[in-house]
């Protein structure tokens, strides 16, 4: 799942509003395109199981029934959570970074942090990020009922492409008329994770006796070994298209012996 989101300023309670704003939140001319931002949550699941069974029947006692049976199973299980946002490389063609005003230092505030920018808002920053109004950019906007404020404008979530997170920044930048292709995913570390199960199990079992010979037992054992692999969150610098990276792992492993015995039963005639 992805997502990419804005908001539109500014808002305004019901039955607050003057007279001479009455239509503030359907006029382009108060629109502002603002609070952009994009992420992703990419999940993965999958599954196999492979078994071998056989049977065999054995003549070393005369006259009685009795078969061997045997079998190898061997399962699997893959999870796989990738969580992270897209950035965008603020570096205005200026050298200048937009929207990063976070940095220790004052006359280049991207310094401490680098130039990759999330929250898109045309109020952060010195200078600001490049953004759009619906008069700048009438292409954006859209008229919306609101069953409490009628009618009202948002952002256009085709023609603002808002349907594809990977370069929703992208197209924020474009349209406010200032190309930048940079968009980038960046997994989270924190959030993100992988498991891995492996299951190998094998029985054996001995089945004597029939109706005929008016007896029937079984004895047998099975035994399963179960390791469960999870790796964690802290695994920095890795790449965004990476599956299973080296990171901190624990793999646990569980075994069960199981051996049955059925009681014997008899038959007479």
């Amino acid at each position: 799942m992805s997502s990419a989101g804005t908001t539109a300023a500014p808002r305004a309670a019901l039955g607050q509003l003057p007279g001479a704003l009455c239509n503030i939140l359907n006029n382009p001319a108060d629109t502002t395109f603002k609070s952009n931002w994009a992420w992703a949550n990419l999940t993965s699941q999958h599954e196999f199981a492979i078994k071998l069974n056989a049977q065999y029947d054995p003549a070393f006692v005369q006259g009685i029934d009795s078969t061997i049976s045997s079998g190898l199973d061997y399962a699997g299980r893959d999870v796989n959570q990738i969580f992270g946002r897209y950035l965008i490389n603020g570096t205005l063609a200026n050298g200048e970074i937009a929207g990063n005003a976070n940095g220790p230092n004052p006359s280049n505030p991207g310094v401490g942090f680098g130039p990759y920018d999330y929250y898109q808002d045309p109020g952060y920053g010195k200078p600001n990020i490049p953004y759009s109004t619906a008069l700048s950019n009438p292409g954006l906007a859209m008229t919306v009922n609101n069953f409490g404020a009628g009618n009202i404008i948002v952002k256009n979530p085709n023609t603002g492409g808002m349907t594809n997170p990977s370069t929703y920044l992208q197209s924020v930048w474009a349209g406010a008329g200032v190309p930048n292709n940079t968009e980038r995913f960046f997994e989270d570390g924190l959030s993100s994770f992988g498991v891995e199960e492996r299951t190998y199990a094998g029985y054996l079992m001995e089945d004597i006796g029939s109706p005929s010979n008016h007896f029937h037992a079984n004895f047998g054992v099975r035994v399963v070994k179960t390791d469960l692999t999870s790796i964690t969150a802290s695994r920095p610098n890795r790449p965004p298209t990476s599956a299973q990276p080296p990171g901190m792992a624990s793999t646990p492993t569980w075994y069960r012996w199981s051996p049955s015995a059925a009681t014997p039963t008899c038959c007479h005639r």
